[in-house]
């Protein structure tokens, strides 16, 4: 509605300029007003794209929350200073006070979910957003680096590096049908490790010998390169599982987790319009098969089976 009414500003002006209507100049914006509602704009648009974005249902939302949770920060805490600003050298704009408490409200709310920067000690709270992002090829370890978006202290590279990599040789562990070795520090884990191949002497296989070392899975998957920003994580990981068989599994596991509820509040809503009292005798699997087929957007069934 203010995107709108800021768009039809010129309109409005020029209609109550020449309007004889008394009724309508009265309700006309004044220039302060104007300026009011710009700056309204300012700060909701910060939160437009984040919330369309973390209720996506069709792709991964999880990597991409704690990104745009700190984006949000910035953009407010940058928000703020213009209006501190403002304020400092007119004092005479009323609006400016309750926008400048507003903002400072909302920063300390998003405080209580999430601190303004994460340590050593808090950092492992967040591990599914955090392993949720080195999972994603595009991003890798990009945002723990200097000058990236999470690069809260300078030992947050290293941090990360060594959580992931416990996550990875307790998952290997598992795979192998052994139980992962709980005395393990994050010191050791931070030297690669390797295997060394054990060949006969006078053996044949001495013609095909390997590398002295093979790299772990997770030690080749950052030395690649960053996937491009058009690159579907789900669809990468689903090509190069192969590659991966280790990681895709942790992939498997992050990367499903949606960032908010209100994907399963949509289903509950399509739920509701399916089931009525006119269709109460739906059988539960056919319940299901409607709810998903509406919540995939799939419309016939020519369509349905472009997707088997």
């Amino acid at each position: 509605m203010i995107k709108t009414t800021l768009e039809l500003k010129d309109v409005v002006l020029y209609i109550s300029n020449l309007t004889t209507n008394t009724e309508f100049k009265k309700y006309t914006l004044t220039n302060t007003d104007w300026e009011a509602l710009q700056e309204l704009a300012d700060i909701f648009i910060i939160f437009v794209s984040p919330t369309i974005k973390l209720q996506g249902q069709i792709y991964t939302t999880i990597n991409k929350s704690l990104l745009f949770i700190y984006q949000i920060y910035n953009k407010l805490e940058k928000q703020l200073h213009i209006l501190e600003d403002k304020q400092r050298y007119n004092t005479t704009l009323e609006y400016i006070p309750s926008l400048i408490e507003a903002i400072k409200t909302g920063l300390e709310k998003l405080k209580k979910y999430y601190p303004r920067k994460l340590n050593s000690t808090t950092i492992k709270e967040y591990k599914p957003y955090l392993f949720s992002i080195v999972l994603d090829p595009r991003f890798k370890l990009l945002h723990f680096k200097e000058q990236g978006l999470l690069h809260f202290y300078t030992t947050i590279l290293q941090d990360i590096s060594a959580i992931f990599k416990a996550e990875y040789f307790r998952l290997k562990a598992n795979l192998k049908g052994k139980s992962a070795n709980p005395t393990i520090s994050f010191d050791e884990l931070i030297e690669d490790t390797s295997e060394v191949f054990n060949i006969s002497d006078n053996s044949e296989e001495e013609l095909y010998i390997q590398p002295e070392t093979i790299e772990e899975e997770y030690i080749i998957y950052f030395k690649e390169r960053n996937e491009g920003a058009k690159t579907h994580p789900l669809d990468w990981w689903k090509t190069n599982s192969h590659r991966f068989p280790i990681l895709a599994v942790l992939a498997r596991q992050y990367l499903a987790i949606p960032a908010t509820s209100a994907s399963i509040e949509s289903i509950f809503s399509i739920g509701g319009n399916i089931i009525t009292k006119l269709r109460s005798s739906l059988q539960p699997e056919t319940v299901k098969e409607l709810i998903l087929l509406k919540s995939w957007g799939i419309k016939d069934l020519e369509e349905l089976n472009s997707y088997l």
